[in-house]
């Protein structure tokens, strides 16, 4: 399912921002701002891919549903001259 892929890379690019961010303890001042920014940066792509993946569900959802409708099986009308015999 493509929403799933799309998970497992959301949860990969904030594992990477992780990293960074526990690097940039490590690091000199400018270092330290440069790399929390760009941890800052995977988090919000790791957002943008988590809506991605919403998104994505949905529609599938919405085509599964729609795929159902559409192969239930056909009930023709019922012909009018029944009707009356049943009133």
């Amino acid at each position: 399912m493509p929403h799933t892929t799309l998970l497992s890379l959301a949860s990969g690019l904030r594992t990477r921002a992780e990293q960074i961010m526990a690097k940039a303890e490590t690091s000199d001042a400018d270092a330290q701002e440069m790399m929390r920014a760009v941890a800052a940066n995977y988090e919000k792509l790791a957002q943008q891919v988590e809506q991605q993946a919403d998104e994505a569900k949905a529609l599938a959802t919405r085509r599964t549903i729609s795929a159902l409708w559409c192969a239930r099986p056909h009930r023709p009308a019922r012909p009018k001259s029944l009707n009356r015999l049943r009133d």
